[in-house]
């Protein structure tokens, strides 16, 4: 897999108040190779990208999973 690009993660820990606050979690391009190599012609190329999020709630017995899934809305936008 190391010849299929570059992996990047961010970390954010924080409150279930303060997740529930947030808007949404995204992907987004950060500038790399192919902007240092126009002559390479990848600036308008597909890119594969993954998004994992993981909740953990140590202690708690209560399903988090089902309301989090039913309120999950997979939305798929691209900016040209």
């Amino acid at each position: 897999f190391r010849d299929r690009g570059s992996l990047h993660a961010d970390f954010w820990s924080g409150s279930a108040a303060d997740l529930a606050e947030r808007d949404a979690i995204g992907v987004f391009p950060v500038g790399g190779w192919w902007k240092e190599k126009p002559y390479l012609e990848r600036v308008d190329a597909l890119a594969r990208y993954a998004l994992i999020v993981t909740i953990r709630a140590p202690g708690v017995d209560v399903d988090i999973f089902t309301p989090v899934e039913a309120a999950l809305t997979v939305e798929t936008s691209v900016e040209t």
